[in-house]
């Protein structure tokens, strides 16, 4: 799906968020151009956060 998203310029960048363990599997999947993309990696576990207390923590990667 990545892949798919960067051919079709879907994004320049990319922001992986994931706790520790799950963020390795996923880079695991990635391929060499997706990786070029990731401009930033945080290894949180944020699945409990409320959408402002997320947007607080990821206000400083994300520009939307």
């Amino acid at each position: 799906v990545l892949e798919a998203g960067r051919l079709g310029n879907a994004f320049s960048r990319l922001v992986l968020v994931s706790s520790a363990p799950f963020i390795g599997r996923v880079r695991q999947h990635l391929g060499e151009q997706v990786k070029g993309k990731v401009s930033d990696s945080i290894e949180k576990d944020y699945t409990k956060l409320s959408l402002k207390d997320l947007s607080g923590h990821l206000g400083g990667v994300l520009r939307l």
